[in-house]
C-alpha cells in the first residue's frame, strides 16, 4: 500500500513542449516533424500512437533504436501522436469494459494491455482516459490547422499544461492530469508496476493476479511475529484469515469470469471459506483446481485443524467446544480446554496455508495464464543480474 502520499491526488503533467516543424517535399507536399523537449526536473515517459485526423487513437507505435523503422500506421491518414506522461513517469488508463481507472508505467506497444480490475485485454488505445482522448483530438487540431496556415512551426506549451495543476483558474485546451490511486503494486512476475485502487488486481502489462504475492507478504509479516515470540494463537489466526480473503477473491474472480448457472455463481458467491475439507472439494469439482496438491495425507489433517482452530481463536477465545472435536478430529484436546500454540505450530500453519494459497494461484494462472514475453524478458533480466 502507499503510505507516502494521499490516496486520490491529482498528479501533473510532466510538461515540455512539443513543436511541429513544417516543410514541403520534393513533390509539393507538406509534411512535419515532431519535437519534444523537457525543461522540469521530473520523471517522464513518452508514449507515442497513430489517430486519424479526427482524433480517434486506432493505435500504438512501436518505436525500435536508432535506424529501425515503425511499425506502419492502419491507415495512410494517420498521425503519430506524442503523449507525455504525468509528472511521476505514469499514464492513466480506463478500462472500456468495467470503466474503472489506474495508472501504469505503459506496456509494450506490441502486446495487448490488461486491466488491472477485471482482466479485460485489449490494445493499449482502447484505454485511453476522456481527459487522453481530448489532448489527442486538440494534437491532431494544431498539427491540421498548422498546415492549413502554412506556418513553419507550431508549439503546444505542456509546461502550461504542468502548471495548471490543481488551480482553479482557466485550463488550456489540451490540459489532463493524471490521479493517484491507493496501492502501488509490482508485478512478481515482469516486474511492472501498477497503481490501482484497492488491494488485489492483475498486472496491467503481463496478466498475473497478485494474490499470491500478496499473501506471501502477510505471510512473511506473520513470520516475523512468531520469531518475535508473539501471540502465537493470533498468529495461527491470522494466516488463515488471510488464505480466507486472499483465496476468497480469487474464488470471486472464477466466478465472475467463467460462465456458469444463476444457482451455481449465487452458490459461490455465498461461499465461506471456513472448512478446507468443504472447499477443497468443491473447488476441484467445479474448477479442476487442487488446494492439496502434493501434500502428503498428514499435512491436509493438520491444515484442516488449523481451520478449525481459526475458528476457536475467532469467537470461542480459544477454548474447545464439542463442534471442535467432532469436526477436526482433534481428539488430543479436551473439552473447555484452551488451546496453545507452540513456534513450532505456528510456523506449520504459515507453511500449510501458504500450499494452499499456491495451490490456489497455479490452478487459477493455469485457467487464466499470463503473457509469456514480458515474464521471459524479466526473468532474463533477473539472470544476468545474477551473472554481474
Amino acid at each position: 500500500m502507499r503510505k507516502d502520499s494521499p490516496d486520490f491526488r491529482e498528479v501533473a503533467h510532466a510538461g515540455g513542449k512539443i513543436t511541429f516543424n513544417y516543410i514541403i517535399d520534393d513533390e509539393g507536399r507538406r509534411k512535419f516533424s515532431v519535437r519534444f523537449e523537457g525543461s522540469k526536473p521530473n520523471t517522464f515517459r513518452l508514449w507515442t500512437l497513430y489517430a486519424l485526423p479526427q482524433g480517434i487513437a486506432v493505435g500504438s507505435v512501436t518505436v525500435g533504436g536508432v535506424g529501425v523503422p515503425w511499425n506502419p500506421p492502419p491507415h495512410p491518414s494517420c498521425i503519430p501522436v506524442m503523449m507525455p506522461s504525468d509528472s511521476e513517469g505514469y499514464f492513466g488508463h480506463q478500462c472500456p469494459v468495467c470503466k474503472k481507472y489506474w495508472r501504469s508505467p505503459g506496456g509494450w506497444a506490441q502486446l495487448p494491455l490488461s486491466c488491472a480490475y477485471c482482466g479485460y485485454a485489449d490494445e493499449q488505445h482502447r484505454f485511453l482516459t476522456d481527459a487522453q482522448q481530448k489532448f489527442i483530438e486538440s494534437y491532431c487540431y494544431v498539427v491540421l490547422s498548422g498546415a492549413e496556415r502554412e506556418q513553419s512551426s507550431v508549439t503546444m506549451d505542456m509546461d502550461a499544461v504542468a502548471d495548471a495543476c490543481g488551480k482553479e483558474s482557466e485550463k488550456p485546451p489540451f490540459y489532463y492530469a493524471e490521479e493517484s490511486q491507493q496501492s502501488l503494486l509490482q508485478c512478481t512476475a515482469c516486474g511492472s508496476l501498477s497503481d490501482i485502487l484497492g488491494v488485489f488486481g492483475y498486472c496491467c502489462v503481463c496478466a498475473t493476479r497478485n494474490n499470491f504475492s500478496h499473501f506471501l507478504s502477510v505471510a512473511e509479516e506473520v513470520r516475523a511475529r512468531i520469531s518475535s515470540l508473539k501471540n502465537y494463537e493470533n498468529c495461527v489466526r491470522d494466516i488463515v484469515s488471510a488464505f480466507d480473503s486472499i483465496a476468497g477473491d480469487l474464488l470471486r474472480e472464477l466466478v465472475r469470469r467463467i460462465p456458469m448457472i444463476k444457482k451455481r455463481k449465487e452458490k459461490f458467491l455465498r461461499f465461506r471459506l471456513h472448512n478446507l475439507e468443504t472447499v477443497a472439494k468443491e473447488v476441484l469439482e467445479c474448477f479442476g483446481i487442487d488446494l492439496l496438491f502434493g501434500m502428503p495425507s498428514k499435512d491436509v489433517e493438520d491444515a484442516k485443524v488449523f481451520f478449525h482452530r481459526r475458528h476457536l481463536y475467532e469467537h470461542k477465545g480459544g477454548e474447545v467446544d464439542e463442534k471442535y472435536i467432532q469436526d477436526s478430529g482433534d481428539f488430543s484436546v479436551r473439552l473447555k480446554q484452551v488451546l496453545r500454540e507452540t513456534v513450532e505450530s505456528s510456523h506449520r500453519s504459515v507453511s500449510l496455508i501458504t500450499t494452499l494459497m499456491s495451490n490456489f494461484n497455479d490452478g487459477f494462472h493455469e485457467i487464466f495464464p499470463p503473457l509469456d514475453e514480458p515474464v521471459a524478458y524479466e526473468n532474463e533480466r533477473k539472470r544476468r543480474l545474477k551473472q554481474t
